[in-house]
């Protein structure tokens, strides 16, 4: 081969190295920013995330309930939005068909599920209870 042709040869080399490493980039952001369509059930669960949880703890406790599809998948999402520390405790409404980064935000903001109490006028707080 001369001198050329090897020159060629590892640009072509380049060029196809550089397209796989974009499309691997590229499937990547899609895994955290695409809401998860193929989940067939998209019934929102709720979710009791216990204070001193760490993040791999989450992701068993988000995959065993059915929330997440890969616990690693999550585990990866937390790492690149350095959001592995900071996840809240409480409990959540969370819908399997939300993408990782909705999900990891919205345990980072501790955005917890709420729940309405009415209580009747006239009535007395045990009678209530």
């Amino acid at each position: 081969m001369t001198r050329a042709e090897v020159r060629r040869a590892l640009v072509r080399a380049a060029i196809v190295g550089g397209c796989c490493g974009l499309a691997v980039v590229v499937a990547a952001l899609g895994l955290l920013f695409v809401p998860q369509f193929w989940h067939r059930q998209g019934v929102p669960r709720q979710v009791v995330i216990a204070r001193g949880m760490n993040v791999a703890q989450v992701a068993r406790l988000l995959h065993k309930e059915g929330v997440v599809t890969s616990s690693r998948g999550f585990l990866l999402a937390t790492k690149l939005l350095r959001a592995d520390a900071s996840l809240k405790a409480g409990k959540y409404q969370l819908s399997p068909r939300w993408s990782y980064f909705r999900l990891v935000e919205l345990l980072r903001k501790g955005r917890v599920s709420t729940e309405w109490v009415t209580i009747n006028e006239g009535v007395d707080s045990w009678t209530n209870a």
